[in-house]
């Protein structure tokens, strides 16, 4: 019987590693809104990739100014802009590439939410 047992657990902590480990910004890798447009899509990703581009914000980082737009520790996200999205969790998201001086997607609440 303890073979068994032993065998189970370890089947059921080699499914990750089989299938791939979740990240928690998933929803966006996965989401073909979030991914290139053109050439290559599906190996060219718009906003980020399984590494840890794209990072949820802590309470305080963002500002929400009168216009609708964003401050995020003081760079300004204008709320029409391109790679500007509303969250699917409900909370702030920034992507930032490195070596990039600026957000590559950011995702924010929708209003009254």
């Amino acid at each position: 019987m303890k073979p068994l047992i032993f065998a189970t657990a370890l089947a059921l902590c080699a499914i990750p590693l089989a299938f791939g480990e979740y990240t928690e910004h998933q929803w966006i890798t996965e989401n073909p809104k979030y991914r290139a447009r053109g050439f290559m899509p599906d190996v060219a990703p718009h906003c980020c990739n399984q590494k840890d581009h794209c990072k949820p914000l802590p309470p305080g980082a963002v500002k929400s100014l009168p216009s609708g737009d964003f401050d995020v520790r003081g760079e300004l996200i204008l709320r029409g802009d391109a790679g500007v999205y509303p969250s699917e969790d409900g909370e702030y998201w920034y992507c930032k590439w490195a070596g990039e001086t600026r957000y590559r997607c950011f995702f924010h609440p929708e209003a009254g939410s």
